[in-house]
């Protein structure tokens, strides 16, 4: 059903991407520059047709460098007797000047190649969200951690999970706050979190949610029972079987490899797994899309898990073959 759904929004926003001619046809207004006409939150709706742009035409271009396309109005047009090519004045309509200063070093035009989209319709305010996740990166992360939750949820090795390891969540990981409270609340699964002591690294396990919130924080600022507190491990003979490991990581590639944080906890996690029960759990790393990059140093004691998941989706998965 979720896949279905996803299938469905994605042709839908491919479909409006061919028809109008825009790789993002929806785009939020972020700054008050383009006031009274538009404000901040305001939602334009774009169209980026052949016809040549017109003087007074609000647009929405890209600037070499920039991340953040400019929503500005064109104030001149010049084109070329020979080519027709035109070459484009930008403004605000609540700045003083115009967006020369804006443009890349030397840059005294925009091209036509440069327009992402000519707006063509709006709502007023209806992108608020968007402004308040820029601006608070804490609601910002918790969507996408909760983004990330929803997969896991329908991953078929949680689904079947009853032991399931998860890590708690510094302010540098993806949160597992929403995981954490599914597994305690479910009543066929049993939850274990890391304790670490030097540079030995036990899943214990935690009975509850009132539990799970009366954690006292170690000398790093992270939930964790006490070192000498007695609690049940996953290699104790009544805890069965561990099904899911969910693990944390800095930096992760498309091949596999996660960069943690040099203690090889995880690593030495997973070779006791095997000697314990013969083979591994499934192991699962969280991140965020902003965590993957183009490689991750490693060798050949790094082992790499079965799945890495972020908020769109799998980034790479361990072969069965």
């Amino acid at each position: 059903m979720v896949a279905s759904v996803l299938t469905s929004a994605f042709m839908l926003w491919k479909g409006l991407s061919l028809a109008t001619n825009c790789e993002s046809p929806v785009v939020v207004v972020l700054s008050g520059s383009m006031e009274p006409a538009f404000y901040r939150g305001d939602i334009l709706f774009l169209h980026n047709g052949y016809s040549p742009v017109e003087v007074g035409e609000v647009t929405v271009y890209k600037v070499k460098d920039r991340d953040i396309p400019i929503v500005h109005r064109v104030m001149k047009v010049h084109t070329e007797d020979k080519t027709n090519k035109q070459y484009l004045l930008t403004k605000g309509d609540n700045n003083h000047s115009d967006d020369r200063s804006l443009y890349s070093k030397g840059q005294l035009w925009v091209e036509r190649e440069d327009i992402l989209g000519r707006v063509r319709g709006y709502i007023p305010k209806a992108g608020m969200a968007t402004i308040y996740m820029n601006e608070s990166p804490k609601l910002k992360y918790a969507v996408l951690a909760n983004k990330v939750a929803s997969l896991v949820q329908n991953l078929e090795a949680y689904k079947n999970a009853k032991n399931i390891s998860i890590y708690i969540s510094t302010e540098k990981e993806l949160g597992t706050d929403t995981l954490i409270r599914d597994i305690l609340s479910s009543p066929d699964k049993s939850c274990f979190i890391p304790r670490c002591n030097g540079k030995v690294m036990d899943m214990v396990k935690i009975a509850s949610i009132e539990d799970y919130e009366g954690l006292p924080k170690n000398k790093w600022g992270i939930p964790e029972p006490k070192l000498d507190e007695e609690r049940e491990t996953c290699f104790d003979s009544n805890a069965g079987k561990l099904d899911l490991v969910l693990m944390p990581g800095l930096a992760f590639d498309k091949e596999g490899n996660r960069c943690g944080y040099g203690k090889g906890y995880y690593d030495t996690f997973y070779s006791k797994c095997v000697e314990r029960y013969g083979s591994p759990p499934k192991f699962v790393a969280l991140c965020l899309e902003e965590q993957t990059v183009d490689s991750v140093p490693h060798d050949h004691f790094d082992q790499k898990p079965d799945l890495i998941i972020s908020e769109s989706g799998p980034i790479w998965k361990k072969s069965t073959d």
